[in-house]
C-alpha cells in the first residue's frame, strides 16, 4: 500500500531514514519558521519540481503552485530538516544532505491580515528523477518544469492576482497545466536562476 494511506508507517520510516541521512546542525537558530525544497533534476535542460496544493478553505496558498514545504517542528531541530522531511511527506522520497547544493535568504512571507511566517528556501540537486507518491490530503499534481521555460521571458507575464486587490498586478511565470507561478515562489525561482525580477 501507499505511503499516502499509512500515515504511521510513514512517520517511523522517516524518523529511521533521517537518523542515517539528517543530523543536528548549529548552523540555524532553532525557532518555528517554515522551509521549502527547490530540487533541481540534472540535465542538458535541468528541470524543477512544482507541486499543486489542494484547494482547501481557509488556507492562503488553497490550489496554488509553488515548492514542496511546510512548517518548521520542534523534532525538526533546524529548518533544513524542514525541507527534508516536508518533501518526503509531500511527495514519498527523501532528500539528503548530500543532495543540498545551497540555500537561499530567508523572507518573511504574507499568509493572512497582519500575519507572515519567515521561510528558509533550499536548494537539492538530483542526478536522477525520483519517484514521486503524492500526499493526497495536501498536493493534488505535481510538475517538472524546464529551465528553458521557467528563463523564457515570452513565459514571464503580469497579472492581479489578489482577489482583493484587482488592480494590483504581480509577477509570474505561465505554467501550462498548472497555472501561475507567483509570489514567494517566483522569487525564490528567479533569485537562483538569476531571473532579474525588476525588468519583469
Amino acid at each position: 500500500r501507499s505511503l499516502v494511506f499509512m500515515p504511521q508507517l510513514q512517520s517511523k520510516l522517516w524518523q529511521v531514514m533521517s537518523r542515517r541521512f539528517v543530523t543536528a546542525s548549529e548552523t540555524f537558530p532553532k525557532h518555528p519558521f517554515a522551509a521549502v525544497a527547490l530540487v533541481e533534476l540534472q540535465g542538458p535542460d535541468p528541470e524543477y519540481l512544482i507541486v499543486k496544493r489542494v484547494e482547501r478553505k481557509g488556507d492562503p496558498w488553497s490550489g496554488q503552485i509553488g515548492l514542496p514545504g511546510g512548517k518548521f517542528m520542534t523534532s525538526d531541530e533546524e529548518p533544513l530538516v524542514t525541507a527534508i522531511r516536508e518533501t518526503f511527506e509531500e511527495c514519498g522520497f527523501l532528500l539528503s544532505r548530500e543532495d543540498l547544493t545551497s540555500s537561499l535568504a530567508w523572507e518573511e512571507v504574507y499568509k493572512g491580515i497582519d500575519a507572515t511566517v519567515t521561510v528558509a528556501p533550499f536548494i537539492f540537486r538530483l542526478s536522477h528523477r525520483p519517484h514521486i507518491i503524492l500526499q493526497e490530503s495536501e498536493i493534488s499534481a505535481h510538475f517538472w518544469v524546464q529551465r528553458s521555460h521557467l528563463t523564457n521571458v515570452n513565459n514571464h507575464l503580469q497579472a492581479a492576482l489578489i482577489p482583493a486587490f484587482p488592480r494590483l498586478k504581480r509577477p509570474y511565470i505561465d505554467i501550462p497545466q498548472a497555472g501561475p507561478l507567483w509570489g514567494f515562489t517566483h522569487r525564490v525561482v528567479c533569485n537562483y536562476l538569476g531571473i532579474p525580477t525588476s525588468s519583469l
